[in-house]
């Protein structure tokens, strides 16, 4: 039996439109490779990247220290502020630098790091989970490549960039 629903288009393919828009202050520091973009991709949705601070990647690592267990239960992994800060530093000069050229094996030496600050696996998987999505050069080079200027009523600008990527 074939459905016939008129005025849809659909296809098979396994692309994402990916939404950026960022100030002009924004675009700067991610110049200067002190902004991450987290791009968390999801197959027929559009996705809005999200900057990400070095503040931010502590603060996501933190959320991280809450994780389920085997049995569904939330467990608190006990990482003081400084092993975090730690943690988050290491993590953060690695995601910079797959931001500058695209690192070979990065879940594996995302996971190498965390595993140096706590052996707990659902920690480190939790971890992995929350930064998968962080841009990589190519990503970051193929957005900004169609980046375009919005002039607002305010005066500021703002840049804007909607592109394909592969889910």
């Amino acid at each position: 039996m074939k459905t016939i629903r008129n005025s849809v288009f659909e296809t098979n393919s396994s692309s994402c439109h990916v939404v950026t828009v960022l100030s002009d202050y924004e675009m700067e520091k991610l110049k200067n490779n002190d902004l991450l973009l987290d791009i968390q991709l999801s197959q027929g949705s559009k996705t809005i990247t999200t900057p990400i601070d070095d503040r931010q990647l502590q603060y996501e690592i933190e959320r991280c220290l809450f994780v389920y267990d085997s049995h569904g239960q939330v467990n608190y992994i006990e990482l003081d502020r400084k092993t975090v800060e730690a943690l988050s530093k290491e993590l953060w000069d690695l995601f910079i630098s797959n931001m500058k050229k695209r690192v070979d094996g990065l879940e594996d030496k995302v996971k190498a790091i965390v595993k140096k600050y706590s052996t707990d696996e659902n920690f480190i998987d939790s971890v992995w989970s929350r930064v998968e999505g962080f841009a990589s050069s190519i990503n970051v080079e193929y957005i900004l490549e169609r980046m375009q200027k919005y002039e607002m009523a305010s005066g500021d600008n703002m840049n804007f960039s909607c592109v394909e990527m592969e889910c």
